[in-house]
């Protein structure tokens, strides 16, 4: 159903819902969290039509910016729709990205969908430079089963599971990604956890 949905879905439609969803608001706090450095490379996993690096491309204008998405229909919207930035079709369990290549890695409420959510993370540890940061912004909820069943019986996106945030720090430990913090968004459930590749 999800491979449906997006193929579907995943261009100015899934660009134009996501608007009126507020992710707009997210993206807004995810940037502030991310070193004003005047060049940066970075890399948005589960990008989808690109439209939190069309943020960043504007907070970073001499970066140089990349995307990742499993859906042919988000990256073929994007690559129209943002041309400067390179977008390619990848799983975030399993990137098509060299070992330490990037100094920024973001994932932006996709981290629902993976099956596999401890190798996402271990992916993003495995791309990222030493001193690297990871910011993973998605839907957690301190109690998912209910979520979980509404999202997964009424919405049908390809949903997995939501992931608390005590689950999602360990999991970037497991990782081993250091000083983790995590914030709140203001969208309730929301969170954002970040944390860096010391070594």
């Amino acid at each position: 159903m999800s491979n449906k949905f997006y193929e579907l879905f995943g261009g100015s439609i899934y660009q134009s819902a996501s608007s009126k969803l507020g992710f707009s608001v997210v993206h807004r706090k995810l940037l502030a969290l991310i070193p004003k450095k005047e060049h940066l490379n970075i890399l948005d996993v589960g990008c989808g039509t690109g439209k939190m690096l069309s943020h960043m491309a504007s907070t970073f204008p001499a970066s140089e910016l990349s995307g990742v998405d499993l859906s042919t229909s988000m990256i073929r919207f994007a690559k129209k729709k943002y041309p400067n930035i390179s977008f390619t079709v990848g799983d975030a369990e399993n990137l098509p990205i060299e070992n330490e290549s990037f100094e920024v890695v973001t994932n932006s409420i996709s981290f629902h969908h993976y099956h596999y959510p401890q190798k996402a993370v271990d992916e993003a540890y495995r791309v990222l430079k030493s001193g690297g940061q990871f910011l993973l912004v998605d839907i957690s909820p301190r109690k998912p089963k209910v979520l979980d069943f509404l999202t997964t019986h009424f919405v049908r996106d390809g949903h997995v599971g939501f992931i608390t945030p005590n689950n999602m720090r360990s999991m970037f430990e497991k990782a081993g990604f250091e000083n983790i913090v995590q914030h709140k968004t203001g969208i309730p459930t929301i969170w954002i956890t970040v944390g860096y590749k010391i070594s």
